[in-house]
């Protein structure tokens, strides 16, 4: 599985952050941008920015727990 995204600074407006999701979605929606995310093997959501966060936050813990099962460290 593999994610992607746009990130903004934490104190982005939330009027910037609202354009930008309705641009992508947007953009997302045209059969050409489609066509090339698919021949990528992408499968793009165009969820929310909160449920893009949810997602992550996720994800983070996911993988956090795997690194304390196998007993990984950063050095």
């Amino acid at each position: 599985m593999a994610w992607h995204g746009i990130f903004a600074p934490a104190k982005t407006p939330q009027a910037v952050v609202d354009k930008l999701h309705a641009e992508i979605v947007k953009a997302l929606q045209n059969p050409d941008i489609k066509e090339l995310l698919s021949k990528q093997a992408m499968q793009p959501v165009g969820n929310t920015p909160q449920e893009f966060g949810a997602f992550l936050a996720k994800d983070i813990a996911m993988w956090k727990d795997v690194a304390t099962a196998a007993n990984v460290s950063v050095e």
